[in-house]
């Protein structure tokens, strides 16, 4: 089946000069490979502004699978792509020196992924098995999700169970100003500079959300 490609970024001249461009770069290749969303109808395929045009030669540069996320305007697929491998990168730095919630028997067992590789298998899968809602990576992160929701849940029983209960009397010893806070005082006098009447109100506002909270 043929699949027709079309580029176009609108009516101005900077979108004609686009999409001229893109047909230029495709005209100096014998043999390209193009990636992108196919839309079907009852005629024809197309693929409206492909994400990539690449040559034989950088077919390696072309992702099999890809993710879809839902864009607003003026953020590109390119430019959320790169924002979310970068970010990827930067968890795995992250999570080199933060232990397993699982240990590795159980993730043997489960044939579970560690979860800095299921975040990497999610966003970047390999084959149509690493993409599914069943996968092993969905899984696991599935289990993440739930662990921390139990957890937030614990955490409200016993704040209700206990806080409450202890609520005004400790709300009694806790200074009504960040002034009357030794610890906060102190910090604020060892600032190499003044604070202003803004910052100080700041201050005050967020000491007050605090002894609320």
């Amino acid at each position: 089946n043929n699949v027709d490609v079309t580029f176009f970024y609108g009516r101005s001249r900077r979108g004609m000069l686009m999409a001229t461009n893109e047909l230029k770069k495709i005209c100096n290749y014998h043999s390209i490979i193009v990636s992108g969303k196919v839309q079907h109808s009852r005629k024809s395929s197309t693929i409206f502004n492909p994400d990539k045009c690449v040559s034989v030669d950088q077919a390696e540069t072309v992702v099999g699978i890809e993710p879809v996320y839902a864009l607003s305007s003026g953020l590109r697929k390119s430019v959320l792509l790169n924002a979310i491998h970068e970010a990827l990168q930067v968890v795995k730095e992250l999570f080199e020196g933060m232990p397993e919630s699982l240990s590795d028997e159980a993730l043997e067992v489960l044939s579970w992924p560690k979860l800095v590789d299921a975040l990497a298998i999610t966003h970047q899968p390999a084959s149509i098995a690493e993409s599914g809602p069943n996968s092993p990576a969905r899984e696991r992160l599935a289990f993440e999700e739930l662990c921390i929701q139990q957890a937030q849940l614990a955490l409200m029983r016993w704040n209700l169970k206990y806080n409450n209960v202890q609520s005004r009397k400790h709300q009694q010893r806790l200074p009504t100003s960040w002034n009357d806070s030794p610890l906060l005082a102190s910090a604020v006098e060892a600032l190499p500079f003044q604070l202003t009447q803004s910052q100080q109100d700041c201050l005050a506002e967020m000491w007050s959300d605090a002894i609320v909270d």
